[in-house]
């Protein structure tokens, strides 16, 4: 069927295109935002576009690379308090729910960096330690013990994997983000209950029978 669309009055339309990985980074409920009308608490909205408009200018002036950067940044922060107009079934997470998927998705990507800590993973989402903290406490655990768990689960697969047969334990270990062999075996025996050594043989073993 033909249509016909009267616009009375001209428009611009913008696009800004952030990379997916760093959108979902900063912005834990990204899919519920997808193609939806989204609503900002506080004034908000105002600021978001104020910000993309500086973005745009930024960008035309062929600056972006010394000064966009952290503006993008700071404008997915506000979208992480973003919210649709029409809410999913199901009790509308907290803040602390939000920013607790932020900081587990934010471990999943970065476990393997020895460096890893809650002050580094603070400064990269722009939060304080305490929050990072805060945002684990409901579940009887901390950033840590997960990021802790990431590492370990991450060894064992590798561990599992017939194609890395080749690498030492401790070139897993370090992969994994450990940066001490006799570490990794000892937090890898008190999790499993067996050295890597012997997890990995059982692994093949059970996989030759």
């Amino acid at each position: 069927m033909a249509t016909e669309w009267r616009v009375p009055h001209e428009f611009t339309t913008s696009c800004l295109i952030i990379d997916n990985a760093l959108f979902n980074e900063h912005v834990p409920h990204a899919a519920d935002l997808l193609g939806r009308r989204l609503s900002f608490p506080f004034g908000l909205d105002a600021i978001l576009r104020a910000m993309f408009e500086s973005a745009w200018a930024i960008t035309c002036a062929g600056q972006f690379a010394d000064l966009g950067i952290p503006v993008v940044r700071a404008m997915l922060q506000i979208l992480s308090a973003a919210r649709p107009e029409v809410q999913a079934q199901g009790p509308r997470r907290t803040h602390l729910e939000i920013r607790r998927s932020q900081v587990r998705r934010f471990i999943e990507r970065h476990y393997a960096r020895p460096d890893l800590s809650i002050a580094s993973i603070a400064s990269s989402l722009k939060l304080s330690p305490r929050y990072v903290q805060m945002a684990f406490r409901s579940e009887r655990t901390t950033p840590s013990e997960y990021l802790r768990h990431c590492r370990l689960a991450a060894s064992a697969q590798l561990l599992c994997d017939p194609e890395q047969g080749a690498r030492t334990i401790t070139e897993i270990a370090f992969a994994c983000g450990f940066n001490s062999a006799a570490h990794f075996s000892s937090e890898f025996k008190h999790t499993y209950g067996v050295s890597p050594r012997d997890f990995r043989f059982d692994a093949h073993r059970r996989r030759d029978v």
